[in-house]
């Protein structure tokens, strides 16, 4: 089973809007967006995995920035207006980011086992490698 994207209350797979950018979500991984709006828009990231031989969800929650915050984390005037897919791919990827951290600290204490996914190779300084 593919992993799924959920917009709203839908449930089970395939229903919502699926991901218009490369980082879909692998077998295993749950991404749901909450945009009822109280008092914010989130999203949460649910991930299954195993440690010592016992399975876990793992979940994740962060705020989908506002159009003030988007516009500043993409350098844009203050009046600029990021589209909701674009504030909604920014959560995805620090959700995603803090997963990956999550994921090699919890490894580096248990028999970890998780759905495989590209993984970011990191250089000795802590950038991203080439």
């Amino acid at each position: 089973m593919q992993g799924m994207y959920h917009q709203g209350c839908c449930r089970g797979p395939g229903i919502g809007k699926k991901m218009a950018y490369q980082a879909q979500p692998m077998e295993g991984e749950v991404v749901c967006v909450d945009n009822s709006m109280r008092p914010r828009e989130c999203m949460v990231y649910l991930r299954q995995v195993e440690l010592d031989e016992r399975m876990y969800v793992v979940g994740l929650w962060a705020r989908i920035p506002s159009n003030a915050e988007a516009a500043s984390l993409f350098g844009e005037s203050a009046g600029w207006q990021a589209r909701p897919e674009d504030r909604r791919l920014l959560a995805f990827l620090c959700l995603s980011e803090s997963m990956d951290r999550l994921s090699q600290l919890m490894a580096s204490h248990f028999w970890f086992s998780a759905p495989m996914r590209r993984q970011t190779a990191e250089a000795a300084g802590g950038e991203a490698a080439t």
